[in-house]
């Protein structure tokens, strides 16, 4: 499958991309296959919000990061 890059608004087409899954959202990056994730659940462009179709897959969260807590 190919992507049109027209469809990315964006300078810079696809400069992020995120997908939703079960509430949470992802960061996730282009895949030369399909995951299980990218063949039930449709990721965007973060900052236009354009689908995008082809496969991708999720991109391992670093340990290191900070996850916000609520108050």
């Amino acid at each position: 499958m190919t992507i049109d890059p027209d469809t990315c608004s964006c300078s810079t087409p696809w400069p992020r991309l995120t997908a939703v899954i079960e509430q949470r959202e992802y960061t996730v990056t282009p895949a030369a296959e399909h995951s299980p994730a990218s063949a039930l659940h449709l990721a965007r462009c973060a900052l236009c919000g354009a689908p995008y179709t082809a496969p991708w897959k999720r991109i391992r969260e670093d340990p290191n990061q900070l996850v916000p807590t609520a108050l």
